[in-house]
């Protein structure tokens, strides 16, 4: 699962960085930004090529952002974590592409302030599909249809209502419209309750951490922070905690 979870990380970062530039995640083959340079098998492994090239291209000794290993080690984190919560189980292997989905949406979030649409709706429909075999056996989903598609309404509810009423106050929008989508996907893939809390969560995590860098920087925030991060971190604390429906 670790091993996998890395790949899949290496993978997440490609996604990151192309589709926000509306680019083919696919082709072309990873290169360095800064030269070009097309990035051998041997310095595609993920983690380990990082360390062994010591964070510089090959080619010209640009600098790797560390925050490539990192993200494969997260993921590779997350996949661990579903294992041993969920066993060597269909649901562990569920639990792990929404942890990659939420961290994907995370990162893409924290770098253009955009949540797309070709992540959000198809992972709304990848919930409910599971969901749907959630009917035929429980073993199957992480919830059954029924909860799956009644969470995706209320995490979709959840932030669409707010903002509309902060947008009746102060004349602008509270929520961009991709954190409603991603809290929909969360509950298609968590529930009702479930999907709360980790709206819950959330925004405590926002308040706190936005908190702390205001007072490090002395300053009031004046730019929006993105929500997404904060969703992503809801959602998979209450993957492990979430509330149990049956």
């Amino acid at each position: 699962m670790a091993l996998f979870g890395a790949m899949v990380g290496s993978f997440l970062n490609v996604v990151a960085y192309r589709m926000p530039a509306g680019t083919s995640v696919v082709l072309p083959p990873s290169a360095c930004p800064a030269c070009g340079h097309r990035i051998r098998a041997w310095e595609n492994i993920p983690i380990l090529s990082w360390i062994a090239l010591r964070g510089r291209c090959s080619a010209c000794h640009g600098d790797i952002s560390p925050r490539y290993p990192a993200v494969e080690a997260l993921a590779a984190v997350l996949a661990v974590l579903a294992y041993l919560h969920f066993g060597w189980t269909l649901r562990a292997l569920e639990a792990s592409a929404y942890l990659w989905v939420l961290l994907v949406l995370a990162l893409i979030d924290w770098d253009t302030r955009l949540l797309p649409n070709r992540i959000t709706l198809p992972g709304i429909g990848a919930g409910l599909a599971l969901g749907a075999l959630g009917l035929l056996h429980r073993d199957w989903s992480l919830v059954p249809l029924p909860h799956a598609a009644l969470g995706a309404l209320i995490g979709y509810a959840l932030i669409w209502i707010p903002d509309r009423l902060y947008r009746l106050v102060r004349h602008r929008r509270g929520f961009g419209g991709g954190d409603r989508k991603m809290l929909a996907l969360i509950g298609a893939w968590l529930g009702p309750l479930a999907v709360c809390d980790a709206f819950a969560l959330a925004v405590c995590a926002g308040a706190i951490l936005g908190g702390l860098w205001a007072a490090i920087r002395r300053r009031q925030i004046q730019s929006a922070i993105p929500f997404g991060p904060f969703l992503a971190i809801g959602g998979a604390v209450v993957l492990f905690f979430r509330p149990r429906w049956f």
